[in-house]
């Protein structure tokens, strides 16, 4: 158990330093295809990246460690379609320890959604996408027992929840 909560705060940690390394990269705007809406003005109106079941719900409690969720875990048929829930810039995609897979998107004002435990990437870092575009496939990848897919909104370093952006 102590091993285990020593392994998941390196996780965070190691994800907080990948961000910071992000952020210097980070581009002042993202020049999105409808300048009417802000990221901020799409809250509670973002696609699902996929639709599923919810396992894991942001903010609960990680086993039997005092550490929470930082985003939401949707169990999904592996391989199916993962999409981008608003326009923005792929800033990582790769291998990422405990995330497997990972995508990373950079939206505008400092708004980023991460998506984990991919199969298959389907885009690469620097490529631009579009709301509802596929960039994935989900699976496993990085220790998952079932295909699932981690899903995080952040502002800067601050996670949000996802239930607050995302349609109902």
């Amino acid at each position: 158990q102590g091993v285990e909560l020593l392994l998941l705060k390196e996780n965070e940690r190691e994800l907080g330093k990948l961000l910071d390394e992000l952020k210097v990269h980070q581009s002042k705007k993202i020049n999105t295809v409808d300048k009417k809406f802000t990221f901020d003005s799409k809250k509670g109106k973002l696609i699902w990246p996929i639709k599923g079941k919810l396992l894991k719900k942001f903010g609960a409690q990680k086993k039997t460690t005092n550490l929470k969720w930082q985003g939401v875990l949707i169990g999904a048929k592996a391989g199916s379609d993962v999409n981008a829930i608003s326009e923005g810039k792929i800033v990582f995609a790769d291998w990422f320890r405990n995330f497997g897979l990972l995508v990373i998107i950079e939206h505008e004002n400092g708004y980023l959604s991460l998506y984990g435990h991919n199969q298959k990437l389907f885009k690469s870092t620097g490529n631009f996408v579009k709301t509802g575009e596929k960039i994935a496939a989900v699976g496993d990848s990085g220790g998952q027992n079932n295909a699932a897919l981690y899903f995080e909104i952040r502002k800067g370093k601050k996670t949000l929840n996802p239930s607050h952006w995302c349609k109902k």
